[in-house]
Formats: C-alpha cells, sequence, structure tokens
C-alpha cells in the first residue's frame, strides 16, 4: 500500500521537479563533478525523457547556483572559490543563529527526538558523506523548528552550498569530537528552550568551522 502511494506522488509530480530533484541529487552527492558540461541530450537519455523538463529542470538549477551557464556553450556543474565560501560562512553567521533563538521558543517534544536521533549517531569524520548528510539534516531541523518558512529555506538553500564544499577537494580539518560537542550543546539548549543560549552556541559553532577552514589559506580570519 505504501509503495502504491509512493508511485502516485511521483505519477502527480510535475516531470520537470522530478528531474530537478534527481539532477540536484547527483550534483550534491558526486555523480556529477564541478565543471562537469551538462549536455541536454545526454541528461534527457540518462533520465529517459525529452530534453524539455531537463531544460527546465536546469534553469532552476541555475537560479540555485548550482549549475553555471557559458554563453554559446552551456550548462556546467558549479565551482565554488574561496570567496564564495567566504560568503556562504557570512550568510550562515547571520542566518542560522537567529532561526535557532526562534527554534528554542518553539520547538517541539518530536523534533527534539528527531534531532537527538542524528546525534545517536555519533562524532562522524567531517570530510565524509556521511557527516555532510548527518549535520544538513541536523541544522535543517532546527531551521524548520523556527517556524519561519522563508528562513528555513535560505538555510536549506546554504546547506546545499556547503554540500559542494566537500566536492571541490576542500578538506575541513576542524575536529569531529569538538563539532559533535557543540551539537549537543545546541541540543541541550533547545531542550531547556534557552534562546539567548542557544542562538550564542550556534554562533560560536559556525565561527569554529569557519576559523578551522580558512586557518591554512590565510584568508577569512
Amino acid at each position: 500500500m505504501r509503495n502504491a502511494r509512493a508511485r502516485s506522488a511521483r505519477r502527480a509530480e510535475p516531470l520537470k521537479d522530478r528531474i530537478y530533484r534527481t539532477l540536484k541529487r547527483d550534483l550534491l552527492h558526486g555523480t556529477l563533478a564541478p565543471g562537469t558540461l551538462l549536455l541536454e541530450a545526454t541528461l534527457a537519455e540518462r533520465y529517459r525523457v525529452s530534453k524539455t523538463p531537463v531544460r527546465e529542470a536546469l534553469a532552476l538549477l541555475q537560479k540555485d547556483r548550482l549549475v553555471e551557464v557559458v554563453p554559446r556553450r552551456g550548462y556546467f556543474v558549479g565551482k565554488l572559490s574561496l570567496k564564495d565560501i567566504q560568503d556562504i560562512y557570512f550568510l550562515r553567521r547571520l542566518l542560522e543563529p537567529a532561526a535557532t533563538e526562534l527554534a528554542a521558543r518553539l520547538v517541539t517534544a518530536a523534533e527534539l527526538a528527531d534531532l537527538d536521533a542524528v546525534l545517536a549517531l555519533g562524532p562522524l569524520d567531517l570530510n565524509t558523506p556521511a557527516f555532510v548528510e548527518a549535520n544538513a539534516r541536523f541544522h535543517g531541523l532546527i531551521a524548520r523548528a523556527s517556524r519561519n518558512d522563508r528562513l528555513a529555506t535560505l538555510i536549506d538553500w546554504l546547506s546545499d552550498q556547503m554540500h559542494l564544499v566537500g566536492r571541490h577537494g576542500y578538506v575541513l580539518p576542524a575536529r569531529a569530537e569538538e563539532v559533535y560537542a557543540q551539537h549537543m550543546e545546541l541540543l541541550a539548549a533547545l531542550r531547556a528552550h534557552d534562546a539567548r543560549q542557544a542562538a550564542a552556541v550556534m554562533e560560536r559553532h559556525i565561527e569554529y568551522t569557519r576559523r578551522f577552514f580558512f586557518a591554512d589559506r590565510g584568508e577569512g580570519m
């Protein structure tokens, strides 16, 4: 019954949205490397659709800044410069503490349980897909607990951008145990509904990872 509902949902989803979601997954999870030329005909054959939904999906991914358009050449998988990453961290330091402050006031027992389940995985190597997935889920749950949909959408977009960092060969040298301890501290503040403390911990957490990222590059300090 559940599989039947899932198939029905896939049929109801517009084709361009399904291709957008599938292509986005491939971009973020390493199937398509940064700088790869994205040919409409090749993608249409790969996903067994016509060129039209592929073209529409690529246009949406361009708006997400996950693909780039080079005039007279076509679409390419997006690349991140160190300046791009500086900008991402700047926005995270503005938005995520604000979302965390709201979440501390509004978070439910079910949402706290979901956060607890993510942390039950324990410390993970920061330069593995497993950490990237768990970290995105943890931060996304907090953002959605803010009950501010636009704020959560922006944070989800930044999370997608951070997904690309490891795909560019950048290594995050911060200690997994310290990041895990900060996540535990965040959860404790949320569970206590201490809005000021939760926001402060989130700001300190983002600054910690930012400083480690740029420490060996002489930038962003």
